[in-house]
């Protein structure tokens, strides 16, 4: 029996050195993971710190993009002021454009009038100054008839 547990002894030994060297791979193989694992750690660490600077450069952006919204707001405001303010000002020349023309038509009726009256009272002068004319040339006409017959008589 001692041959069979001797042969066994040594499968066994086999066995548990085959089992020693598993476990030694395993702890080599552990060791590597826990290498690893510190290796993802680190990393981990690390893009914790990247994760912090990207939240505070997007909490930066956000803060801009308030600031944007409130720029943004206060240019729509002005812009409708200035709405308003070219409206006003389009009223403001719509209504003297309407006072002007009504000058201009106040102007017009004031010469128009002043000229009738000028020239009626030119007419009249010339109707009484081509009646005085008309008068002298019928005269003057009397005048070289009479003058003319003495320079026949003369002549004969």
């Amino acid at each position: 029996m001692d041959e069979g547990l001797t042969g066994m002894d040594d499968e066994l030994k086999q066995y548990l050195v085959a089992i020693h060297q598993d476990v030694v791979g395993i702890k080599q193989s552990v060791a590597v993971m826990d290498n690893r694992l510190i290796a993802v750690e680190e990393n981990g660490s690390k893009m914790d710190g990247h994760l912090t600077t990207i939240d505070g450069r997007l909490t930066a952006i956000e803060q801009n993009s308030s600031t944007m919204d409130g720029r943004l707001i206060a240019i729509e405001q002005n812009s409708s002021t200035m709405d308003g303010r070219l409206i006003a000002i389009e009223q403001n020349a719509s209504a003297m454009e309407e006072r002007l023309g009504q000058r201009i038509e106040k102007v017009e009726t004031k010469l128009l009038t002043a000229f009738h009256t000028w020239s009626r009272s030119m007419e009249i002068r010339v109707r009484s100054t081509s009646s005085a004319v008309s008068n002298f040339d019928e005269r003057l006409s009397l005048v070289e008839e009479r003058i003319s017959e003495l320079e026949r008589r003369k002549a004969s």
